[in-house]
C-alpha cells in the first residue's frame, strides 16, 4: 500500500499535538500527508542535553525529500570535515584517515514513510543507509509544522545517546 505517504490515520484530528498544531487540526490524514511532500533544506540540527544546555550538532547542512509515493531521502553532513588532498574533485582518495573523515562527517539514509496523525510523527522504514545496522530499522519523528514552508522533526528519545535528552531538526521547504 504506497499511497500518498502511505498514511496511518486513527483519528480525524491532531489534537494531541496540542495548540502548536492547530492550524492542520481540521485537515484531513491524507492533507497532513501531502505537507511533507517536497524537497526541504536544513536549518538547524540542535540537542538538548541532560543539564539543559543546548547545542548544535556537527551534521548542520542537509536536505530531506519526501515524495508522494511514502518514500524519503535525507542527507546531512559537517561543513568542516576534512576536505580530500587530491587535485581532482571528482576523484577519491587512498589516504585512510581521509576516506574516515568523509564517513564520519556524513550521515544519509532512505526509507519507506508513515504518517501517523493523531500521534504526530512519521516512521522510516529504512531501507538503504550509510550505517549497515540501520538498514530494516524503523525511525520515528515527532512533526510540527510551523507555517506551510517548515517542519520541526524531533528524533525518538529512544534513539538518543546520553547526554543528549532531545533532538530537533528544523526544515525549510526548497520545493513542492
Amino acid at each position: 500500500m504506497h499511497k500518498l505517504l502511505t498514511v496511518v490515520v486513527i483519528g480525524a484530528t491532531l489534537s494531541v499535538l496540542g495548540p502548536a498544531a492547530s492550524n492542520a487540526r481540521a485537515q484531513s490524514g491524507d492533507a497532513v500527508a501531502k505537507r511533507f511532500i517536497g524537497t526541504w533544506r536544513l536549518l538547524s540540527n540542535t540537542e538538548r542535553l541532560a543539564d539543559g544546555t543546548t547545542r548544535p550538532r556537527p551534521n548542520s547542512v542537509g536536505n530531506i525529500i519526501y515524495t508522494a509515493d511514502g518514500h524519503m531521502c535525507a542527507a546531512l553532513m559537517d561543513p568542516n570535515r576534512r576536505k580530500w588532498n587530491v587535485s581532482n574533485p571528482n576523484a577519491g582518495t587512498s589516504n585512510p584517515q581521509e576516506a574516515l573523515s568523509a564517513v564520519a562527517g556524513f550521515d544519509g539514509y532512505c526509507s519507506r514513510v508513515e504518517v501517523n496523525t493523531q500521534g504526530g510523527f512519521v516512521l522510516h522504514h529504512v531501507e538503504v543507509s550509510i550505517r549497515p545496522n540501520l538498514v530494516g530499522a524503523t525511525r520515528k519523528r515527532f512533526f510540527q509544522f510551523d507555517g506551510p514552508n517548515r517542519v520541526k522533526l524531533s528524533v525518538d528519545p529512544q534513539e538518543l545517546t546520553a547526554p543528549a535528552v532531545e533532538q530537533t531538526l528544523t526544515w525549510e521547504r526548497v520545493t513542492r
